[in-house]
């Protein structure tokens, strides 16, 4: 028995290496071709679909741009009228900075002010195509509770502002309301309430806490 292990282990080896071979041939057409997939930019199945789902949770850029086109004639004045939440350097940052140049975290304060801290309705309408765009994907800032965007609006006589600048609030936030992180259907329902004040299928602005 001892004479045929050399025998054994040489008929071994020669069959590992046919075995060898054999999976070369079979699998470097599928691994050869992979990479010639690669590199002519074919995207593979599921990094398709998370393309089309990151492109799915995207704003058309032409409401976007409605918005600021609509509201580009007012001027940010000094922003608020209180000093005590903004010191006179941040009202003067506010009143010189370009709007597509103030970052999220300045934006976020401001998305949540309350209503009657605006110098101005005109202020408000500088700064509100900004505080929507940050309100959409990518940055999905939520606001303070549903209702607070729609009290602001209604506090700067939103019903009658000129159509076209409620044109393009109201295009843009049917766009991103499926987009938003409500906390539960409670949320849902209020915003669609206001939603339905905002576009004048009803007239009274939904009570607060009304569920």
């Amino acid at each position: 028995m001892s004479n045929n292990f050399p025998y054994l282990s040489g008929f071994g080896i020669i069959l590992l290496i046919c075995f060898a071979v054999i999976v070369v041939r079979e699998l470097w057409p599928a691994v050869n071709g992979s990479k010639k997939n690669a590199q002519s930019g074919e995207v593979e199945p599921i990094q398709r679909h998370l393309a089309e789902k990151e492109e799915a949770q995207q704003v058309d850029e032409s409401l976007i741009s409605s918005l600021y086109q609509a509201f580009a004639i007012y001027r940010p004045g000094h922003a608020f009228n209180c000093t005590w939440c903004y010191s006179e350097d941040e009202l003067e940052y506010f009143a010189t900075t370009p709007l597509v140049k103030i970052p999220i975290d300045r934006l976020v304060p401001m998305l949540h002010e309350c209503a009657d801290h605006w110098e101005s309705t005109e202020a408000f309408k500088h700064f509100l195509p900004r505080l929507l765009e940050v309100m959409g994907p990518p940055h999905c800032v939520e606001d303070m509770y549903p209702e607070h965007l729609f009290q602001t609006l209604l506090f700067h006589g939103f019903t009658t502002w000129p159509e076209a600048e409620r044109n393009a609030v109201l295009d843009y936030l049917r766009a991103i309301e499926n987009k938003i992180n409500f906390f539960d259907d409670a949320e849902l329902k209020k915003w669609a309430r206001c939603m339905k004040w905002a576009c004048g299928i009803t007239t009274t602005f939904p009570s607060p806490g009304l569920e």
